[in-house]
């Protein structure tokens, strides 16, 4: 994907790549219910 690809596709797409890579993140690590929220919100506000 290019940077113009991503400029238009808004949040929506850049959640959608980064789903994969955070679950997994947060299976290994075993994050708290409490972490993964943080976690979450801090990635919706990028």
């Amino acid at each position: 994907m290019n940077a113009s690809t991503a400029a238009r596709t808004g949040h929506v797409e850049a959640r959608r790549v980064a789903r994969g890579p955070v679950m997994e993140c947060a299976a290994r690590t075993g994050l708290t219910a409490r972490g993964f929220s943080f976690a979450m919100a801090r990635w919706r506000r990028v």
